[in-house]
């Protein structure tokens, strides 16, 4: 099933500011650590069993320290309608992450 225009019009304001991703979480009041310009990376979320799992984005939160790596990542995920397999994806994202999603 293809994404709707309305999904695929929210997905691209992420794509063009990924700040986005961690302002919204900070209305939420989700502490986030210290970081750099965020960073959009791969979405797509694949496990040893056929099954791939893909986010709308993925924002990564550089290190603001000079040790580098990342320091959280967050996964954007368009929800028009209630699905809760959508879990799935932090759990892939926690898999290729060296911080915190």
């Amino acid at each position: 099933m293809s994404a709707s225009l309305k999904h695929e019009r929210i997905v691209r304001l992420f794509e063009e500011r990924p700040e986005l991703a961690a302002e919204l979480l900070r209305m939420l009041d989700v502490p986030l650590p210290a970081y750099t310009a965020p960073e959009i990376k791969a979405a797509e979320f694949t496990s040893i069993e056929p099954v791939e799992y893909r986010a709308d984005k993925v924002v990564m939160l550089p290190n603001a320290d000079p040790e580098g790596g990342y320091v959280q990542g967050i996964v954007v995920e368009v929800q028009l309608n209630i699905d809760q397999r959508k879990a799935l994806h932090l759990a892939g994202l926690h898999g290729a992450a060296s911080g915190p999603v």
